[in-house]
């Protein structure tokens, strides 16, 4: 008796996470049935207690879904150190481009064959 008190307190603190992740990310319960790998209807049944199937099994798809949602998050948060700028001919014609129309309050159009300007190898 005590472990099906644990379960359910399990479930619920489960459901409460996963519904503020569901409201914190603006996403309706249809998409994250999706999202989960479950039915709509199986979903919705299991939030309202209601679901006479494997609930543990629910659960353990979402707990799934909150963990790849929190680590995309984590990885979404490391910043990398911007690439070193290497000076080259056209990286030089495309800045003062930029800079003109800047100032100028216009538009300027820049092209190049494929390749141009995008690479430095070392003793080009």
């Amino acid at each position: 008796m005590s472990d099906k008190i644990t379960q359910q307190i399990d479930e619920q603190a489960l459901k409460e996470k996963v519904l503020a992740e569901k409201a914190n990310r603006k996403i309706s319960q249809s998409k994250l049935a999706k999202e989960c790998g479950v039915s709509a209807a199986t979903l919705s049944l299991w939030f309202a207690g209601k679901y006479a199937g494997n609930t543990q099994a629910v659960a353990e798809k979402l707990t799934r879904w909150l963990s790849a949602k929190q680590e995309s998050d984590t990885k979404a948060s490391i910043r990398f150190a911007a690439p070193s700028w290497e000076a080259t001919p056209t990286g030089d014609n495309i800045i003062n481009a930029l800079k003109y129309a800047q100032h100028a309050g216009d538009m300027t159009l820049i092209f190049g064959g494929a390749g141009v300007g995008k690479t430095c190898t070392d003793g080009a």
